[in-house]
């Protein structure tokens, strides 16, 4: 595992893709829902499948059932690139993390499928550009109130990794221009 530790941020992780279990969930439904506990994010930005234009996205379980998705539309690229997308999709998922602030998520994983990205949101030589500013402040703010950990973590494109596959299908709908947040309430019968 890699930490690196940003000033006002404390530490943030990445595992090493030889050492990630992409398909490892948690084990027992309880342990999800006791206080403080971990929420996961999955992320993807999408360029030029829709006429040019660039998209992100973020979803999330929360241990309800309840999904959350956030879709952003971004623009044409050349004004934006699919890295723009994918760094968008991080920010996303910071406010998935302020949305269900009253559950008192402590701990949270960004899921990504660009080592991109991780890459230029843990090293301070690629620290430029407004939407890794973006990035730092959101994350920041959430420090102030709850989140004790954040942890980037990529995961492979296209593998059947199930979170990845649906992001990835919402940032492709927010490139054709959707910007939305959904609520997916899950009914247990």
């Amino acid at each position: 595992m890699n930490s690196i530790t940003r000033p006002g941020l404390g530490i943030m992780t990445h595992a090493p893709s030889k050492l990630l279990q992409p398909f490892t969930r948690f084990q027992s439904p309880k342990a999800r829902l006791q206080p403080g506990s971990h929420l996961e994010i999955y992320v993807d930005g999408s360029a030029g499948h829709a006429g040019g234009n660039v998209g992100a996205a973020a979803r999330a379980t929360i241990p309800d059932g309840t999904t959350i998705i956030m879709k952003e539309y971004l623009g044409k690229v050349g004004k934006f690139s699919s890295q723009d997308g994918e760094i968008f999709g991080a920010i996303l998922a910071l406010r998935i993390l302020k949305a269900t602030e009253a559950l008192r998520f402590t701990h949270a994983t960004i899921f990504t499928d660009s080592k991109w990205t991780i890459h230029r949101l843990l090293n301070d030589k690629a620290r430029n550009g407004e939407l890794v500013r973006r990035f730092d402040d959101e994350a920041r703010r959430l420090k102030l109130t709850h989140l004790r950990g954040l942890r980037l973590q990529w995961v492979p494109a296209h593998k059947g990794v199930l979170g990845n596959e649906l992001v990835d299908l919402d940032a492709k709908a927010a490139a054709l221009g959707e910007s939305s947040i959904v609520w997916l309430r899950r009914r247990f019968e």
